[in-house]
């Protein structure tokens, strides 16, 4: 509510790969090991309040353990690939183009 009060629109937020992903293969996103990772709850307070976002999926996150790579992880497009299609699911119905929050998605590669 502080955000969009003071004439924020836009929010810019990464998601650590490390945070979502417990296993390999499970990911979380919607708090169902823990409230933190409600990632698509978080998206729907974005649109109940009207802001958009600028999402950053990718490592690194600066400051967050392992730079939000999952632990042993290889770096590997492949490995990437697998992590974006996770979030390509969850995100690509929510982006503006649907009438979502999601204004743009930052993927560099």
């Amino acid at each position: 509510m502080w955000l969009k009060t003071i004439g924020i629109d836009t929010v810019e937020f990464s998601i650590p790969w490390n945070w979502h992903q417990i296993e390999p293969d499970d990911f979380d996103f919607t708090g169902r090991t823990s409230p933190r990772r409600d990632l698509a709850g978080f998206i729907k307070i974005l649109r109940k309040l009207g802001l958009r976002g600028w999402v950053k999926p990718l490592p690194p996150v600066p400051g967050w353990l392992n730079n939000g790579f999952p632990a042993g992880a290889a770096d590997t497009r492949a490995t990437q690939r697998a992590w974006l299609k996770q979030l390509d699911d969850l995100l690509a119905p929510q982006t503006e183009k649907h009438g979502g929050p999601i204004a743009f998605v930052e993927v560099m590669n």
